[in-house]
């Protein structure tokens, strides 16, 4: 298994450089998929009737989320108990660096109390069931998610960086999700794309994976 694990602040362009990679018949996930799904379901949640959430409407919910196979129906609802105060305002919440506070409040509970791994253990598994040996991982953030991707085969890091990207909010960027990885770079070599414009970022990207012709 070839895994291209792609590396970047927020809003560089790491989403886009894995739709480029699609063109070159690349998969693509990201380790925050699950999270994401994950994220919703509490969103749909959180706009229910408290009296409605009993343990088999929960357990229904919980059910359709393919990316944490080890959690059980209980693990869900303590999680959902534990972590319903981020959302008791969520329909009021548009701007994407408050989802994404949210986002990493809920990740780092997961990490905290079931699996350090648990996100990109659950990719993982995601991947395998849809099968294929040609991956993009459009958001690595943690030296473990690197180590854990190494395991499978050949791993390619990549790091977009461009200048011109907004910063996010300071609450945001203390984060550890916006950091570790930025150590780990530090000390391992990686392959820089690069380009403030649009062109200049699209040419790089393709070059980068013209290198690698086609899967």
């Amino acid at each position: 298994m070839r895994i291209i694990g792609v590396m970047g602040a927020a809003g560089a362009g790491k989403s886009t450089f894995a739709d480029i990679g699609k063109l070159y018949g690349w998969q693509t996930c990201s380790v925050s998929d699950g999270l994401r799904f994950l994220d919703a379901d509490l969103c749909a949640l959180s706009k229910q009737p408290e009296d409605r959430l009993n343990k088999e409407v929960l357990g229904y919910i919980f059910s359709t989320n393919l990316f944490y196979p080890t959690l059980k129906t209980d693990d869900f609802i303590d999680m959902w108990n534990a972590n319903k105060h981020l959302y008791s305002q969520y329909q009021h919440i548009v701007h994407s660096n408050k989802r994404r506070k949210i986002l990493q409040e809920l990740g780092t509970y997961m990490r905290e109390h079931y699996n350090p791994t648990i996100h990109v253990d659950g990719m993982i598994h995601w991947m395998k069931t849809r099968g294929g040996d040609d991956w993009i991982v459009s958001s690595v953030r943690y030296v473990n998610e690197i180590e854990r991707l190494k395991s499978l085969g050949e791993y390619i890091p990549v790091i977009i960086e461009r200048s011109n990207v907004e910063p996010l909010p300071l609450e945001c960027q203390t984060h550890s999700s916006e950091n570790e990885w930025k150590e780990w770079a530090k000390n391992n070599n990686s392959i820089v794309i690069s380009g403030d414009s649009v062109y200049e970022f699209i040419r790089d990207t393709n070059d980068f994976f013209n290198l690698r012709g086609k899967v």
